[in-house]
């Protein structure tokens, strides 16, 4: 599973990229963790069709629940299955996609018998996407939203122990994927794994000072 990741890229540089209205009506605090359950910036269509970036619940709660407790972990959904799993299938279909800005990723491999923490970054790339989609549950008034992950590259995959890795979209699809008018079927043939060269992976004890290192 994919728990972990974090978002210190300056606010002007994700405005930048993501295309997005300034000034930004979200707090963006450096975020070193975070974790399933944080709250956490993502972006996605307003119902005028303008790109926002609003702060949801990572685990997504759907519009059925009526609790947030749940007995399935939500926070990650499998790319290949997203149009059939009943809790996210609704949102698929209805185009409720989204982007959640990332600085790094980590994983936690055991090696010599003790799990040690890697960050997974991409090379010479300051903040990234990954792919994602939101629901909102009126009853229980929270608007959440899932990571969605695809098989591993050869990087990743010495790191996973089930071989998944986030959804990693390229800036040129941004577009696309938060367009309604976009098709699943299309949005799903999106859904590739991110090439192993053009990443990165360190033990995180060797990032700079602010960034979590166990």
């Amino acid at each position: 599973m994919c728990n972990l990741y974090s978002i210190t890229t300056v606010p002007e540089a994700m405005r930048r990229l993501l295309q997005l209205p300034w000034p930004l009506k979200t707090n963006l605090e450096p975020r070193t963790e975070v974790w399933p359950t944080d709250p956490a910036p993502v972006v996605r269509l307003d119902e005028a069709g303008a790109r926002e970036l609003a702060t949801l619940r990572w685990w997504l709660v759907p519009r059925w629940a009526k609790e947030l407790k749940s007995r399935y972990p939500m926070f990650n959904a499998r790319g290949e299955e997203i149009d059939r799993k009943p809790a996210y299938r609704q949102p698929w279909a209805e185009g409720r996609r989204c982007l959640i800005p990332a600085t790094r990723f980590f994983e936690h491999p055991a090696i010599a018998g003790k799990k040690v923490r890697y960050a997974v970054e991409l090379e010479g790339v300051e903040l990234f996407a990954i792919a994602g989609l939101w629901e909102r549950n009126d009853a229980l008034a929270v608007e959440s939203f899932t990571m969605i992950t695809v098989t591993a590259n050869a990087l990743v995959r010495d790191l996973h122990p089930k071989n998944r890795m986030p959804a990693i979209l390229p800036p040129e699809r941004y577009d696309a994927w938060l367009d309604p008018a976009t098709t699943p079927a299309d949005a799903q043939a999106m859904l590739a794994t991110y090439p192993a060269e053009a990443m990165t992976a360190r033990p995180a004890a060797e990032l700079t000072e602010g960034e979590p290192a166990a």
